[in-house]
């Protein structure tokens, strides 16, 4: 291994596989650097295909150009071709190694992996050190927040190459080179051999895809396309569960896709017949995309593919229509059902989510003051997530949602064609067609957004989301569905604050909420200044310091929240004078606000405590200590 004035490599570990019948060596080649990465793979034998050279254009879009993070490309191990290739932005310390662990962690046994830093990308690799130290890797857990590194190994198998090194502001001059480069073999494949079934759909997909986790596991082609739809005995519930059509929206991204599609397969009572997935075509690029397409007719679900409009300001622009066009496309097709549930293509669900959404649905056809039944839980990072605890609130639908067809059919109705202003279409759905009404939801959530995609804010989506726990599915109990209208309802949470203690101390302040004693209420209750839940500034600080979500008052019962507590009680959160139970404040109880900027500033320091992710990255000279010099 070579270096240039400008190569500077610390620390490699390195294998060197030999040739023998029946394998291609190959030559990598890597780079990792503070202006970019590389990686080339050329052939030494007549078996390769072809010479396989990347400037990281990634299949899923990406523009790497202005991308920092680590660079993934997976390698088909048989023929040579480069399965995926993705950035994950881990110079953020939120999010992306999550997600980074999400795809490392589905490729298949065999595959080649290389990755490297492109630009920068240690910084926030924190939460994706357990997996790779588990993969093999030996030096990442001691990588700097800021050094380079390159990695290869196989998957399920043994490290061909890893190396690190600073970057460049450890050294005089502009930027700083990592340069690897070694030799494996590929496990050349005869594709006349009669061990390869032909006009196989599932062998040719995991063959085209990396990341595809269980559906691809050793290409076990009996499992998802064989089962039948289940039928349930002819109870109340299932009779609802069959008359809701589910429509999951889809992009290009097929891994996300068969692991969505595999969850909601497993719901109890689900049938195929009632699953529509809506694909938009980009006119750019002629059509959809082919792995999405094989991927179901191999699940056997129906499917639709409308256009995505290509002369549009924005990409939420063009999102804004079409969601509309597939809630078009939805109601067309479950036109003679009673309601309709829609999934995003990266969105899980539990076990019971359909049946979570069967019991609820025939609350939307009796209470007006309801529009909608969601199957994830609010962003607040501190309720207690009890399986059979379900609440009422103002809010967006969410992920995993259910409306009734004659409620859908009205929105779309309504929904503009085009928008003047770059919208979240759910969010527009909150504002314009909520008209006030609520949605119920769980305190532990049926459905889960894992995927990262363009509108992801890194903070906010690890914090309030991608860390939420999803139920397991087990069978509970599920509250009887008038405790959920608004009587009902409105007189639990009346009794509630009547029997409740109230608190008058600093909620950013450590020790704000102490379980109650045996003789206690399990109830207490907090009183904060709210006038107007669209301006409500001392709600931000609040929910920072009580860990619910700050950036709006979605969730409120009429300016009122619960946060369900592990003792069998809860916290009541009354914004006064706004909420309607604000008169229920005994008249000595002080009303929480932010009366000074020194106190704003310690509860905002208190808040941004509680934010920040734990320092795992340990340095460069650990690695050289415990790797070389220990006896």
């Amino acid at each position: 291994m070579g270096s240039s004035p400008h190569n500077i490599i610390l620390l490699t570990m390195l294998t060197i596989l030999h040739n023998s019948a029946g394998h291609s060596r190959v030559s990598l080649s890597i780079e990792s650097s503070s202006i970019g990465s590389s990686f080339n793979l050329s052939c030494l034998s007549h078996h390769c295909q072809e010479v396989l050279q990347s400037e990281h254009a990634s299949r899923v879009g990406q523009d790497l150009n202005n991308a920092d993070g680590i660079a993934v490309v997976v390698v088909n191990e048989r023929s040579g071709s480069v399965l995926l290739r993705k950035t994950f932005n881990t110079w953020n310390v939120f999010t992306y190694a999550h997600d980074l662990v999400w795809w490392i962690s589905r490729v298949q046994p065999g595959r080649l992996v290389v990755m490297t830093v492109h630009r920068a990308g240690t910084h926030g690799i924190g939460a994706a050190l357990p997996t790779l130290t588990s993969l093999g890797s030996l030096l990442i857990s001691y990588a700097p927040p800021r050094a380079l590194w390159v990695w290869v190994f196989i998957a399920g198998g043994r490290t061909i190459l890893e190396t690190i090194a600073p970057n460049s502001k450890w050294f005089y001059k502009s930027y700083a080179e990592l340069y690897a480069h070694s030799y494996t073999e590929l496990s050349y494949h005869d594709t006349s051999s009669a061990v390869i079934a032909k006009n196989d759909l599932h062998y040719d997909l995991c063959e085209m895809e990396a990341a595809m986790g269980s559906f691809c596991d050793n290409h076990k082609r009996k499992t998802l396309s064989a089962v039948q739809p289940m039928h349930l005995p002819p109870t109340k519930e299932s009779d609802v569960a069959h008359n809701i059509g589910v429509v999951v929206c889809a992009g290009g991204r097929v891994q996300y896709l068969a692991n969505t599609l595999t969850k909601l397969l497993d719901n109890d009572g689900i049938l195929r017949l009632n699953i529509l997935v809506i694909i938009g075509r980009d006119p750019s690029n002629g059509g959809p995309n082919s792995s999405v397409i094989s991927l179901l007719e191999l699940l056997h679900v129906k499917y639709k593919v409308i256009d995505i409009p290509g002369d549009v300001p924005s990409v939420n622009h063009g999102l804004f229509q079409f969601y509309r066009k597939a809630w078009s496309t939805g109601i067309t097709t479950f036109s003679g059902l009673h309601y309709i549930a829609f999934l995003d293509e990266d969105v899980e669900v539990s076990r019971d989510w359909l049946k979570m959404l069967s019991h609820f649905a025939p609350t939307l056809d009796t209470d007006p003051s309801l529009w909608c039944v969601s199957g994830s839980a609010p962003g607040h990072r501190n309720i207690f997530p009890d399986p059979q605890i379900f609440l009422r609130g103002f809010r967006q639908p969410g992920w995993g949602y259910l409306f009734s067809m004659a409620e859908a059919r009205s929105m779309v109705s309504k929904w503009p064609d085009t928008s003047s202003v770059s919208l979240l279409y759910d969010d527009f759905l909150y504002r314009v067609m909520s008209r006030g009404r609520e949605c119920i939801f769980p305190a532990l959530s049926r459905s889960h957004h894992y995927g990262v995609g363009v509108n992801t804010v890194p903070e906010i989506h690890q914090l309030y989301f991608l860390d939420q726990p999803l139920h397991n599915g087990e069978q509970v109990h599920l509250p009887p569905v008038e405790q959920l209208t608004q009587k009902q309802y409105e007189k639990r949470v009346k009794s509630s604050l009547e029997r409740a203690t109230p608190i008058v101390r600093n909620p950013c302040a450590p020790g704000f909420l102490v379980p109650p004693s045996a003789q206690d209420s399990k109830h207490f209750v907090f009183y904060f200044l709210m006038e107007d839940p669209k301006n409500a500034p001392e709600w931000p600080t609040l929910a920072e310091c009580i860990g619910a979500w700050p950036y709006s008052t979605q969730s409120h019962h009429h300016g009122c929240f619960e946060v369900p507590q592990p003792w069998g009680g809860s916290l009541w959160l009354v914004g006064v004078p706004y909420s309607r139970y604000s008169y229920l404040r005994p008249s000595g109880v002080p009303i929480w606000k932010v009366i000074s900027q020194q106190e704003l500033d310690l509860a905002t320091s208190f808040s941004n405590s509680l934010r920040i992710p734990p320092k795992v990255n340990r340095t460069l000279s650990l690695a050289e200590t415990d790797l070389f010099m220990k006896t």
